[in-house]
């Protein structure tokens, strides 16, 4: 055993000099090298895969500097005379870098970075820093008259990122389209003696567009192109339409909204902004300006699924309004409700925080704030107390509650079908248990007129299950069951024929934080087993019903509102197995071992179902869930018996038939404006994986056994799940 050591030690030495790391000298640590190197063995070290990313929009999804003449300027610490004048030729909106697109990429295990391209046209010029962020303050759906120099629109941003990607998107990205420069807000100069009434406007044909900034009633100077609305959800579904048939599957679209109904409580809006600063008019209270950008958030929505677009809606007027409504309890300050972050509190600190309306002149370093006692106060406020930035941009901590709830559009539907998953693997592992059971049952001594069996089985179960995906929650089961059952063999003992009926309750933890959720499940199982000359084969069908008490978290900006939810789930299994035992026995111990096949196959059916909270915002409904599954098994075991104990080790290949990628189907319930049903696809199962199983049976007496065991899957390197089993089992 020394010299066995002595030579893990030599091996792990040269492992630790690979990975550059320190290795101690004490012979103490010798086989504690041993060990190191089979958890390295049986643990690999990998990491969990990311979700790339892909953000197209304007300012308020810009993170960068776009310019077609000077490059890339990610901040205001860049020299003033690096990136240019604030002109319409493209500039971040939040300086800090707390954005809610960064916020969100990080989610998903992805830096968000802009595009730093020198090119506007789709011309071959590559990119050059492989960025994934094509936002640009400014960008219209399609530019016109070249009216912001230097900013590429949301077509031109596609068109750019389809070349850097050879046409192809991928499958599994999340695109986030957000552009709103297209829809105007102006003054309503119309109305006779209310020259400082604001009233939200379309600009488009038939639609009332109206003069702003002084200019007469009806004046188009500045406006562009004036375009129906229709043209513009046309030209904007076209856009998801090219990403689709390049291959993408997600599409997240802001269904946003500057305008609220008169209906709503006023004093609402006058936290939301000073109305003696001018600085501060980004939302607008407008029936008219309300109903027709809600029309076209519906139009937008409509014509993308109908084109085959699998759209996923963020529903900011809700976002916005609940923020507003509670936004103590979000850890905004009065103050922060009242005024925006641009102004001389916040914009003037010396290469710190700012937005594209702030100005030049406002970078100078001048600070005269009577507000905060000093520009670290007044760089903490601006970050997490103020909700907008400037006159129409929210500021980071609203940003940050922004990229909560998209990703719990993402991530929830996940979380939901994990229920079923979790079912499928306990299933699995229960129809294995029932084939110990089985052989018991086959190997029992029994009299010449006792063919009737009747056995007790209780268990305890700890379960892990890893996704591998970035973003994504894992699984932390502890399951406790209990089964009790009758067989019958027939009088030569070849055939047995039996049922059973079992109980499971399962607590199960979501990793990161994010709640939990409790099943109960009943099943009724018929089996039959039959053993010859060593030979054997055993079939088992079940039927089973599980109640899940659901209660997610979903973390928003410093909250975790919990979600709560219930369902059904209804489980159909069978599993086929047989093998070959061949044996050995001497006087002190037996061995038996051989080869095993075995196919088992389960149709799960998840009734749908709508989730509850105090904050409709998380709550998602979702729509039935199926899945299936049919998977083979090719192995070999191996059992000793010394005394009481029978040690036993099992390895084998699994190889799944059905479909490996599921797909849940929810929609919001914050606005029935919104609540079209929208697609997420479970990570992709392995189709082949590696499972392992060592433990031992210890035989208490001739009616009672006990079993513990670990069982663990992998699928290439990656570890699927594990098991952590133990019962007693009794018989009479």
């Amino acid at each position: 055993m020394l010299y066995i050591c002595d030579q893990f030690k030599s091996l792990f030495k040269e492992y630790l000099i690979y990975k550059n790391i320190k290795a101690s000298s004490s012979k103490n640590n010798t086989c504690k090298y041993l060990a190191i190197i089979l958890a390295l063995v049986f643990n690999p070290l990998k990491a969990d895969e990311s979700t790339p990313v892909f953000f197209f929009g304007d300012s308020d999804n810009d993170t960068g500097y776009f310019s077609a003449t000077t490059g890339n300027c990610k901040d205001w610490t860049i020299p003033y005379s690096t990136c240019g004048a604030i002109t319409g030729d493209g500039i971040t909106t939040i300086g800090s870098g707390n954005h809610w697109v960064n916020t969100f990429g990080n989610y998903f295990g992805i830096n968000t970075t802009s595009v730093n391209s020198t090119a506007l046209t789709t011309s071959n010029i590559s990119t050059t820093n492989g960025g994934n962020n094509y936002a640009a303050t400014g960008a219209m759906i399609n530019q016109v008259n070249d009216l912001a120099p230097g900013v590429w629109s949301l077509a031109q941003q596609v068109d750019r990122y389809l070349l850097d990607y050879g046409g192809t998107a991928d499958k599994n990205a999340i695109y986030s389209f957000d552009v709103t420069n297209d829809l105007k807000f102006t003054d309503d100069l119309t109305t006779s003696g209310s020259s400082g009434v604001l009233v939200n406007y379309i600009e488009s044909d038939g639609w009332t567009a109206y003069g702003s900034l002084g200019s007469i009633a009806g004046d188009q100077t500045g406006f562009g192109t004036i375009r129906s609305y229709t043209e513009l959800v046309t030209d904007y579904t076209n856009q998801a339409i090219k990403l689709t048939n390049a291959g993408a599957r997600y599409v997240l679209v802001e269904m946003e909204v500057y305008s609220a109904p008169s209906t709503i409580d006023a004093s609402l809006i006058a936290r939301m902004y000073d109305s003696g600063n001018a600085m501060s008019n980004g939302f607008i209270i407008s029936d008219s300006g309300y109903a027709n950008l809600t029309t076209y958030n519906k139009a937008v929505l409509s014509s993308m699924q109908l084109a085959g677009v699998n759209v996923i809606p963020y529903d900011d007027y809700s976002t916005t309004m609940h923020v507003v409504e509670n936004y103590a309890d979000y850890g905004f300050s009065a103050y922060g409700m009242s005024h925006v972050a641009c102004d001389a509190e916040v914009a003037t600190l010396t290469g710190g925080w700012t937005t594209a309306n702030c100005g030049a002149d406002l970078h100078n370093g001048y600070y005269g704030s009577t507000v905060f006692s000093s520009d670290a106060e007044a760089y903490s406020a601006a970050l997490n107390e103020f909700f907008f930035a400037d006159a129409s941009h929210k500021a980071p901590a609203f940003l940050r509650i922004e990229a909560d709830i998209k990703y719990n559009l993402i991530a929830a539907p996940v979380q939901i079908g994990m229920l079923s998953e979790s079912s499928l693997q306990s299933r699995r592992r229960f129809h294995q248990d029932l084939q110990n059971q089985i052989t018991k049952s086959v190997a029992k001594k029994r009299d010449a007129n006792q063919r009737l069996d009747y056995w007790v089985d209780i268990r305890r179960a700890n379960q892990n299950f890893d996704t591998n995906k970035i973003g994504f929650t894992d699984l932390e089961s502890r399951e406790f069951s209990g089964s009790v059952g009758m067989d019958y063999a027939t009088s030569d003992g070849k055939f047995i024929f039996g049922g059973s009926l079992s109980y499971f309750d399962r607590k199960i933890d979501y990793s990161s934080n994010r709640g939990d959720y409790v099943q109960d499940e009943y099943t009724l199982s018929l089996y039959t087993a039959f053993n010859k000359n060593n030979y054997w084969w055993n079939a088992a069908a079940s039927y089973g019903f599980i109640y899940n008490d659901i209660a997610r978290k979903s973390p928003i900006g410093i909250t975790a509102p919990s979600v709560k939810g219930d369902t059904k789930t209804d489980n159909f299994s069978l599993n086929i197995s047989t093998g070959y035992n061949f044996e050995y026995k001497n006087s002190d111990f037996a061995i038996k071992h051989g080869p095993i096949i075995g196919l088992t196959y389960q149709n799960l059916k998840q009734d749908g179902f709508t989730e509850s909270s105090t904050v409709s915002l998380v709550a998602l409904s979702f729509e039935d869930y199926h899945t299936k599954s049919m998977e083979s098994e090719l192995g070999y075991q191996i059992q000793g018996e010394i005394g009481l104990f029978q040690p036993f080790a099992r390895a084998s290949l699994r190889h799944e038939f059905e479909d490996v990628e599921n797909k849940i189907t929810a929609a919001i319930t914050s606005s029935s404006d919104y609540n079209q049903n929208y697609n997420i696809y479970m990570p992709v199962k392995n189709v082949n994986y590696k499972n392992y199983r060592v433990g031992t049976n210890i035989n208490i007496n001739e009616n009672s056994y006990a079993s513990i065991y670990h069982e663990t899957a992998y699928g290439g390197s990656e570890k699927i799940y594990q098991y952590l089993f133990a019962n007693l089992n009794y018989s009479f």
